[in-house]
């Protein structure tokens, strides 16, 4: 959360790499921000599981051609280029 709340709406695509304990809270964040119902632009938003922090998930314009490749502890994985703010509360 440290790493993505200073710097405003984040593009996946910009993170790149992240280590094994970032990668399980993005797929958290993610999770969470599923379970809820997107807003009419497609945003979606979560609590940080210690609710000190809201998570917005903002969609891409054209998810089939923005795309994101991390680079991550087992591999690489390919998603949406959503852009991801955390808004300290």
């Amino acid at each position: 959360m440290r790493r993505m709340s200073s710097r405003g709406a984040v593009k996946l695509s910009a993170i790149e790499s992240i280590d094994e304990r970032e990668f399980r809270h993005l797929l958290a964040w993610i999770s969470r921000a599923y379970e809820g119902p997107a807003r009419r632009d497609g945003t979606r938003h979560a609590s940080s599981s210690d609710g000190r922090a809201t998570i917005a998930l903002l969609p891409p314009r054209h998810p089939e051609r923005e795309r994101a490749r991390l680079r991550v502890p087992h591999g690489t994985l390919e998603l949406p280029d959503f852009r991801i703010e955390v808004l300290e509360r």
